[in-house]
């Protein structure tokens, strides 16, 4: 990008209805896109509505916090074997992008806004994550900044 002094990668072509998504410098993964097909949750507190209860959720909220919880079995893992915790956006974001793309499984319908296609996109990025596979490469991983297979 010109005139800003960011760096960014190649990215699925820019319109001006997506300007910020083109700027992402990191590969985005995904889990539970859909809150139609997505994961059933309780909540007892009422929201904005009143309303609480089981509800149905998908896309970041559903995504975000197993996310986290992959990390966790990850970092229990390497502290298990010795090896120092990683932190997910400085360690774990960067080597997704390095990462190879048969351990991630490639969303090819579906839309948020942005329809999914096949690779990397906007609506999915390098899609969902094969999480065995992606917890065994990280546990074992001696070097944050290397690229492992």
């Amino acid at each position: 990008m010109r005139g800003r002094g960011r760096v960014s990668q190649a990215t699925p072509s820019a319109t001006a209805s997506n300007r910020e998504r083109a700027a992402r410098r990191r590969a985005a993964a995904i889990l539970v896109p859909d809150p139609a097909t997505g994961v059933t949750i309780y909540n007892s507190i009422p929201d904005a509505n009143g309303e609480s209860g089981w509800s149905q959720i998908g896309g970041t909220s559903a995504g975000a916090p197993q996310w986290a919880g992959l990390l966790a079995v990850i970092n229990e893992g390497r502290a298990i074997i010795g090896k120092p915790t990683l932190d997910g956006v400085k360690d774990v974001l960067p080597w997704l992008s390095t990462y190879p793309s048969n351990n991630f499984r490639d969303i090819i319908t579906g839309t948020n806004g942005f329809e999914a296609t096949p690779g990397i996109d906007y609506a999915t990025g390098i899609g969902s994550p094969r999480a065995h596979k992606v917890a065994r490469a990280l546990i074992l991983w001696d070097t944050p900044g290397t690229v492992i297979t």
